[in-house]
């Protein structure tokens, strides 16, 4: 009987076993390694990227929206504008005649001023011209007169514009003219004026006279 049990035993301890083996091999976990997120400039593939062309300006000096254009812009084709702007004849019926137009920096802000010489039509000789200067940045509308020369020579020399010239501040105007001694019939006395423009005001610091070679066609 003991023989028995232990040859029953034995097959019972065997098939436990067989049972442990097969009843299956564990399968072993699978885990995915999540992605490295990229590091910048580690053999990234470069991105494209469209940027707007920046449209270029080009910077230009323009008129007072306003008042229209700036007076350094003017010149002797604009008869009709210098008619308007100098001084008017003092009777009636007399006309303005320009005689010298001249842009030039008199007051030193980097904008050309205008000069105008300019006189009256007459029944006589001649009317004696005016020297008006008028600023640069002003307009065409509205322009601002820095000043009037030959005015305080006019009673006595009764100025002829001949020639007008600026040099830094200073303004150069030469006239044909008289004395005590002639008339305007014969204006054969030739004058050079010069006038300086220093805060905000004209002053003249020459006078200079001499003998015209002959009386001069005026009119």
């Amino acid at each position: 009987m003991k023989r028995i049990a232990l040859l029953t035993s034995v097959p019972l301890a065997t098939v436990a076993l067989v049972a442990g083996c097969s009843a299956g091999t564990p399968t072993t976990p699978t885990t995915t390694t999540p992605a490295s997120p990229a590091v910048a400039g580690a053999h990234a593939a470069p991105v494209a990227t469209h940027r707007a062309a920046t449209p270029k300006t080009t910077a230009t000096r323009t008129s007072d929206p306003g008042d229209g254009d700036y007076l350094f812009g003017a010149g002797a084709g604009d008869t009709a504008l210098l008619r308007k702007i100098v001084r008017p004849c003092p009777n009636e019926g007399q006309k303005v005649i320009i005689q010298k137009v001249l842009s030039a920096d008199v007051t030193g802000d980097g904008d050309g001023d205008l000069i105008v010489g300019r006189t009256c039509s007459s029944t006589t000789a001649y009317w004696e011209s005016t020297v008006e200067v008028f600023d640069g940045r002003s307009t065409r509308t509205s322009p601002r007169r820095l000043g009037t020369l030959l005015t305080d020579v006019g009673p006595t020399d009764a100025p002829w514009l001949a020639k007008l010239s600026a040099d830094g501040h200073v303004i150069t105007a030469e006239a044909y003219g008289i004395d005590s001694r002639t008339t305007k019939a014969c204006a054969d006395i030739y004058f050079t004026y010069q006038y300086r423009y220093s805060d905000g005001s004209f002053k003249r610091v020459s006078r200079q006279v001499g003998n015209a070679a002959k009386c001069p066609q005026i009119g």
